[in-house]
């Protein structure tokens, strides 16, 4: 297999130890996602911003560091990858993939942010964790297979602890710590499509940039559900939320309420997934956390006829605000057969809609149907396809529009860019 070694100017690799290099084979090998050829670490011509930042996008300005963290005997460690421009604040932390499931649209949706963002608009600066939970990611599974601990309920993690709960000791040493603003970045991922965000009380000006179909907003992180705690479980053989399985017991809260707690402001994105229209769904959650580094003052507000990179930062369409959410889940297993499609993920429609059916695996005789249960229903999450499911598999989550944001159901609540 190839070896492919990141380009670093001005630098003699016979100065650098084994280990380095090493580190900096592994450190290549898990940024394709970016772009081998584009990435450099070091500095391009170009004009200078105000922040030192030189030409280009930020998506070239990142310089890379590789976390080694504990995980099996077959590899030891684990290269959590973290990209880094600027030195000013305030400080944007962009994290991405901390369910592995959710799969590498998140990462996607950060590149198309970096190659948007001229660096020269850089007023503060900015990190970005692609995927917080490597192993989870590559199996394809909500949590890691070495200790089956969801991560987004161990903050702030345990050095000396299991590989999930050092996972995310890393992330609080080397990203959250000194973070001003957190983007925490979710997704349908490889099996359901969303399409809503969290508003957090102090930062609701970081929601509404986002864009979001949906927005929901949490009291306070006692009375109302974190996103994941809200969605339960996403995998199909996992546990429903925090209760059960290795987990069980052990201490700790969500990436989002931990940065709360340290006086950082927040904002959960739950928006794509896998779907014919994924690349739209990347590129609208692109454009909603350039604006939210907008707000945030991490980069320059612009209105300027410079040619464009996409996507556009314009201002968001306004979400509708949601009240009391609901999960939709089978009573026994079966096969699921889907009546909303991936282009119904975001839109409203009218109470008793049928959603979709539960079937008997031989004689396909329909023993549940699920229907819309508000008037309107909000298409928050929905399997687009079908699927083999057990009981209480997630299937739908639907909410209630709150009154003072009614529209029209039948509608889309915010289109996509291109319309999927």
């Amino acid at each position: 297999m190839p070896q492919y070694l990141l380009h670093i100017p001005h630098v003699d690799r016979g100065l650098l130890s084994v280990e380095s290099q090493v580190n900096l084979r592994a450190l290549s090998k898990s940024v394709s996602m970016f772009d081998r050829e584009r990435i450099r670490i070091g500095r391009r011509t170009g004009t200078l911003g105000g922040n030192g930042m030189t030409g280009g996008s930020l998506r070239e300005a990142l310089r890379w560091k590789s976390v080694l963290v504990g995980c099996g005997a077959a590899h030891g460690t684990v290269a959590l990858q973290l990209g880094s421009a600027g030195k000013a604040h305030p400080h944007v932390l962009i994290t991405a993939g901390i369910h592995g499931d959710e799969g590498p649209w998140g990462a996607l949706a950060i590149a198309m942010l970096l190659e948007s963002v001229p660096s020269r608009d850089l007023l503060g600066s900015v990190t970005v964790v692609p995927a917080c939970n490597p192993l989870a990611m590559e199996a394809d599974a909500r949590c890691a297979p070495l200790d089956s601990l969801d991560l987004n309920r161990v903050f702030p993690g345990d050095p000396g602890g299991s590989h999930t709960q050092r996972l995310a000791g890393a992330l609080v040493e080397h990203a959250v710590a000194g973070a001003d603003v957190v983007v925490d970045l979710h997704g349908g991922g490889s099996w359901c499509v969303n399409a809503f965000a969290f508003s957090f009380p102090g930062c609701e000006d970081l929601a509404e940039a986002v864009g979001a179909p949906f927005l929901v907003t949490r009291e306070s992180s006692r009375s109302v559900s974190h996103p994941s705690r809200h969605l339960g479980s996403r995998s199909r053989a996992g546990s429903a939320g925090s209760a059960g399985g290795a987990g069980a017991g052990r201490a700790g809260m969500p990436l989002s309420d931990y940065a709360l707690s340290r006086g950082a402001r927040v904002v959960a994105i739950e928006i794509g997934g896998r779907c014919p229209a994924e690349n739209e769904w990347a590129s609208r959650v692109a454009a909603g956390m350039r604006r939210v580094m907008q707000v945030a003052g991490v980069v320059a507000r612009v209105d300027d006829d410079r040619p464009a990179m996409a996507p556009a930062s314009a201002a968001p369409t306004a979400s509708i605000h949601l009240g009391h959410s609901e999960v939709l889940r089978p009573s026994r297993g079966g096969v699921f057969l889907p009546e909303m499609r991936h282009e119904q993920a975001g839109r409203l429609v009218p109470a008793g809609t049928v959603l979709g059916r539960m079937v008997d695996p031989i004689t396909l005789d329909t023993f549940q149907t699920f229907v819309a249960p508000f008037q309107p229903t909000a298409l928050m999450l929905l399997r687009p396809a079908m699927a083999v499911l057990e009981a209480g598999a997630m299937t739908y989550v639907v909410g209630r529009v709150r009154e003072e944001s009614s529209p029209s159901p039948g509608t889309p609540s915010t289109p996509l860019p291109a319309g999927p």
